[in-house]
């Protein structure tokens, strides 16, 4: 963990006589004070709890047995109780932050042990509410800071939630239409873009959830976390949901389509097939192989491409396009924001706006409408309830203006896991659907 230093007096040596070392307990400082009282240098503020502790401990075991002078990294480490790792963090942390003469690497590759003793006092309550104010406004900065860089890096991601479907190809010869209006199909869609089976032994669960954190735009963060201020989160915690997720999609949907089958140990995969490949398509008319087979999601059923679009539709989906073109959102309710949003989000209305645009030979692109639809809608409703929004409606499924079908569920794993259930089936045919591989 990195240390800030706090305003003070210049760093001064402290050679000319033993330093006493504070441990500030409650807003993780250190002091460091001379027997006359005088401050030795800059107080360290150490931002990991249990950095702070571990140092502190290790500064007294130090102190207590160990005498001022130059001693190898295992003396170090024998008398504070800890690893020669922890020792070279210590000696690090100990150069950039504390006074000079406490403790320094020689270039012998030695350490320079001073005079110092180690001792501990409890933080006042005014202590304690300036470091409350601290902390609370330099993790104000730093989510800022973050958001901005994030909203930077989106236009450099592939927003998947933008187009219609994906064609999943396994092993050049099985493949699989995908819809992406459920958060179940992006996330899917997103690990298969990330998965190599030809150059990987085993699929780690953990470390794929960490990837595709990182390449997730915002709104598809939004469909994994609770509250707003997560999604710009990129800790290890951050993508458990994530986890979680994808372990269920590789017990109950890819292991039956042949691409992954478990191991023994939890979280870990290995791959049956040798191949996968995904292309986007934006185009809800986009041709398919012949072979392909429609794949679904819970609580989806399949979307009749021939249905012709209804005159509520239609008119529906010509507001939205009026809306965006005009660029402004003057007027428009949050309600009305809202359910631009839907038609923007669903399969049905991605199809019949995108049969308005070829039908009026626009020489705007769906994937372009749809961008910039997002985008006024975010606009306008904010961030938080732009991406609340959008959450809940991937999560709940969006209703689908096609008949359903009884098709071929693809079930498996344990009890718990077999409530998920995704469809297998042909566009033409699916209650003749062949069964998973």
């Amino acid at each position: 963990m990195s240390e800030t230093t706090s305003e003070g007096p210049p760093r001064q040596p402290a050679e000319a006589g033993s330093i006493a070392i504070t441990g500030v307990l409650g807003i993780r400082r250190l002091e460091y004070t001379f027997p006359d009282g005088e401050p030795a240098g800059e107080p360290t503020d150490i931002i990991s709890p249990a950095t702070f502790t571990t140092t502190l401990r290790s500064l007294q075991h130090i102190s207590e047995q160990l005498a001022p002078g130059e001693h190898t990294d295992q003396e170090l480490a024998r008398a504070s109780r800890a690893t020669t790792k922890a020792i070279g963090y210590l000696v690090i942390r100990m150069e950039e932050s504390a006074p000079a003469g406490i403790m320094a690497r020689s270039e012998k590759g030695l350490v320079r042990v001073g005079n110092f003793t180690v001792e501990a006092r409890q933080a006042t309550e005014q202590e304690v509410a300036d470091f409350k104010a601290r902390e609370e406004a330099k993790a104000k900065a730093a989510l800022e800071q973050r958001k901005v860089e994030l909203q930077a890096a989106e236009a450099r991601k592939t927003h998947i939630g933008m187009y219609d479907h994906a064609l999943i190809t396994v092993d050049h010869e099985h493949s699989y239409r995908l819809g992406l209006e459920h958060w179940d199909e992006i996330l899917l869609a997103r690990a298969m873009m990330h998965i190599n089976p030809g150059e990987e032994y085993t699929l780690f669960v953990e470390t794929l959830a960490r990837e595709l954190w990182r390449s997730m735009p915002l709104a598809e963060r939004a469909l994994f976390v609770k509250k707003e201020d997560l999604i710009y989160n990129d800790s290890t915690n951050s993508c458990r949901n994530l986890e979680k997720r994808l372990d269920i999609l590789f017990e109950t949907v890819t292991s039956q389509l042949g691409i992954t089958k478990r191991r023994t140990m939890p979280g870990q995969f290995g791959f049956k097939a040798k191949s996968v490949s995904v292309q986007l398509q934006a185009d809800p008319s986009a041709p398919m192989p012949t072979n392909a087979q429609v794949l679904a999601p819970p609580r989806r059923g399949f979307e009749d491409q021939t249905q012709q679009s209804s005159p509520q539709e239609m008119l529906e989906v010509t507001a939205v396009i009026d809306r965006v073109r005009r660029k402004s959102s003057y007027g428009m309710t949050d309600q009305e924001c809202i359910s631009m949003l839907d038609v923007l989000t669903s399969n049905r209305g991605k199809l019949v706006l995108a049969r308005m645009l070829e039908a009026t030979g626009s020489s705007e692109t769906l994937k372009d409408m749809l961008e910039r639809g997002h985008d006024l809608a975010r606009r306008h409703l904010g961030d938080g309830t732009y991406w609340d929004t959008y959450r809940e409606r991937m999560i709940g499924g969006n209703k689908s203006g096609g008949k359903s079908h009884h098709v071929t569920q693809v079930t498996g794993g344990t009890q718990y896991l077999s409530r998920t259930k995704w469809f297998v089936g042909t566009p033409k045919d699916p209650e003749g659907a062949v069964k998973p591989n």
